[in-house]
C-alpha cells in the first residue's frame, strides 16, 4: 500500500483564556466568632455552609439572640474570580415568638483557603416589645481538610 504524507506549516499565538481562579473541591473547616464553621465545595458550588453559633445583638435593650447558621443543601455558585454570595429570608421563632430572619453570606477562595462574612438578623415581638437584632457582618475563615 502506498501512502502520501503532506507537510504543512502555521504561525500564530496561543493564549490561555482560562482565567478562572482554581478552587479545590472538598470539605472545609474554619471559625466564626471562635466557633466551628463547616462548608463543602462540589463542582464549583458551596454547599452545607453551617456554624452552630452566632450571636445577634438587639440594640440598647441588652437582649442577645443566639442561633445557628445552617444553609443545608443550598448551593451557591463560585464565580470565576473565586467569590460567592447568598442571601435568604425565612420565618421561625425566638422563645416561641414568631420571628422573621434575614441571612447574608459572602466568601472568596484563595488556594485551599476561604474567607468572607456572614450576617444574620431577626425581628420579633415579645411581651409587647418589638426587637430588631443583628449579628452585623461577622468575618469567617476556613481551609480545606485532608
Amino acid at each position: 500500500m502506498g501512502a502520501t504524507i503532506a507537510g504543512a506549516g502555521a504561525t500564530g499565538r496561543i493564549t490561555n483564556d482560562d482565567t478562572q481562579v482554581p478552587v479545590t473541591a472538598g470539605a472545609y473547616k474554619g471559625v466564626i466568632e471562635g466557633n466551628a464553621l463547616f462548608l463543602d465545595v462540589v463542582d464549583r458550588y458551596v454547599t452545607h455552609f453551617r456554624s452552630n453559633y452566632l450571636r445577634m445583638d438587639c440594640g440598647s435593650t441588652g437582649v442577645f439572640v443566639y442561633g445557628t447558621l445552617d444553609w443545608g443543601n443550598s448551593r451557591f455558585p463560585i464565580g470565576a474570580d473565586g467569590t460567592f454570595t447568598a442571601s435568604s429570608d425565612s420565618t421561625g421563632t425566638v422563645d416561641s415568638d414568631p420571628a422573621k430572619y434575614h441571612h447574608e453570606l459572602t466568601g472568596r477562595f484563595e488556594g485551599k483557603n476561604a474567607s468572607g462574612t456572614a450576617l444574620v438578623s431577626v425581628e420579633f415581638d415579645s411581651d409587647g416589645t418589638h426587637y430588631s437584632c443583628t449579628s452585623g457582618p461577622r468575618p469567617w475563615t476556613a481551609s480545606l481538610q485532608g
